[in-house]
C-alpha cells in the first residue's frame, strides 16, 4: 500500500495448527502494525479485545488505536484470504472518508459512511477434468455500481457515530442491499453520513 498508517487484524481459528501459526508469525515479524488474533468472528472492536488472544504484532499499537477510536474516525476494511486491495487503495479511502465526514467546515467529525470499491478484477482458473491448474486461467474485470462487493468492504464511524439498529448490523449487514438500503453519499445533496459511497467512479 502507499500507506502504512493501518492496522491489519488478522483473524484465525483458535485451534489453527501450531506449525501454521508460527509459520504466520515468522511471515508478519517485520510489520509491527499487523497482527495475528484467534479468534473467530464478524467484527472486532478494538476496546473490549481480549489482548491474550494476540499472538503477533506490536499489542501497544492496538492499545493506542483503541483510545484514539475514541475521539477520532475508525475505519474498519473487510479482506477475506482469498482477496487482494488495489496498491493505493487505503490511502484513497482515508482520503475521501476524511473529506465526508469531517469536511473543512466542520471541527468534529460526525456520524459514519460505507465505502465500497465500484470496480475489480477476478481471477477464473482454467477447468482440466476435475481439477484446477494454477498457472491457467484469466483475468476479468468487473463493475458492480449497483452494490457492494466485500473486498474493501469499509465502514467508517466518527466517534458516537453508530445509529443503526441492532437488526441492521452493520458492518455485517448484507453488502448487496447496501446501495438499495442507504442513500449516496455526496456533496450535491449534502449527504455525509448514514450514506455509502464508491470509489473507482
Amino acid at each position: 500500500q502507499t500507506t502504512v498508517d493501518f492496522l491489519w487484524v488478522i483473524l484465525t481459528d483458535p485451534d489453527l495448527d501450531e506449525m501454521l501459526v508460527n509459520q504466520m508469525k515468522q511471515l508478519m515479524a517485520p510489520y509491527p502494525h499487523f497482527f495475528l488474533v484467534k479468534l473467530v468472528a464478524q467484527e472486532v472492536d478494538l476496546n473490549e479485545l481480549d489482548l491474550s488472544l494476540v499472538v503477533s504484532g506490536d499489542v501497544n499499537l492496538l492499545i493506542q488505536a483503541a483510545h484514539m477510536s475514541k475521539s477520532k474516525i475508525l475505519m474498519q476494511t473487510r479482506l477475506d484470504a482469498d482477496d487482494g486491495l488495489a496498491f493505493g487503495l487505503l490511502e484513497q479511502m482515508q482520503t475521501t472518508t476524511i473529506e465526508t465526514l469531517q469536511p473543512e467546515s466542520s471541527k468534529r467529525p460526525a456520524g459514519w459512511m460505507i465505502t465500497c470499491v465500484k470496480k475489480h478484477y477476478e481471477w477464473h482458473y482454467e477447468l482440466h477434468g476435475n481439477r484446477t491448474e494454477d498457472l491457467t486461467g484469466w483475468l476479468k474485470q468487473s463493475v458492480t455500481p449497483t452494490f457492494c462487493i466485500t473486498p474493501g468492504l469499509t465502514l467508517s464511524e466518527a466517534p458516537g457515530g453508530r445509529t443503526w439498529t441492532e437488526t441492521e448490523q452493520l458492518p455485517i449487514y448484507p453488502h448487496d442491499r447496501i446501495a438499495k438500503r442507504f442513500p449516496r453519499c455526496g456533496p450535491e445533496d449534502k449527504i455525509r453520513t448514514e450514506c455509502f459511497h464508491t470509489l473507482n467512479e
